[in-house]
């Protein structure tokens, strides 16, 4: 019923398998040196990577916690984070948020009840360009420069800042929600 495949086929298996191996792509990204002999011949692996895109990283989440009575004016945090890409690129911030009412970004509370803040953009630390944000709006077009190459530390930063009289009248104790970031090449 089974029939015994022939020894020829073995050989050729085998020389399949090793070809495949060796074929780019499949084998490891690395030079291959010649053997010895009347002709040898080697092989050099060239990949060249050209960073087309931006991005944005090292965001980090917020906590804040204060009381109705020690707020002595607005309630504000500043996040820093980073924006690399191709130096010289131009590029647009829009930010959404997990909740949006008729008066802009807002805050959802443990009681159901919403609480509003605004944002901030600021471009460069260095520079200090800042700009007020929209719900869905997309800001101005600003350009990568030097600085923003490297990430080790952050090249722009957005502020969340809550209306002083807004806190003091909360009738949750805590609000949540979710900023989304999108940087977009232009």
């Amino acid at each position: 019923m089974f029939r015994k495949r022939s020894a020829m086929f073995r050989p050729i298996r085998i020389y399949l398998i090793a070809l495949l191996c060796t074929l780019p792509g499949l084998a490891a990204f690395a030079a291959h040196d010649g053997i010895e002999g009347k002709r040898s011949t080697g092989s050099i692996g060239i990949r060249l990577n050209i960073n087309q895109g931006i991005q944005v990283v090292n965001l980090s989440d917020i906590d804040l916690s204060t009381t109705q009575t020690e707020l002595n004016g607005d309630l504000s945090y500043e996040s820093e984070f980073c924006i690399r890409g191709q130096v010289g690129a131009s590029y647009r911030v829009t930010t959404t948020s997990s909740l949006r009412d008729s008066n802009g970004f807002a805050l959802v509370g443990d009681a159901g009840d919403s609480l509003n803040y605004r944002l901030v953009f600021k471009s460069s630390l260095i520079a200090g360009a800042e700009e007020a944000l929209n719900p869905n709006g997309i800001s101005r077009t600003y350009t990568l420069t030097n600085e923003s190459s490297g990430c080790s530390q952050g090249n722009a930063s957005i502020t969340v800042i809550f209306d002083a009289n807004d806190v003091r009248n909360a009738t949750s104790e805590e609000y949540t929600g979710t900023i989304f970031v999108a940087i977009e090449m232009v």
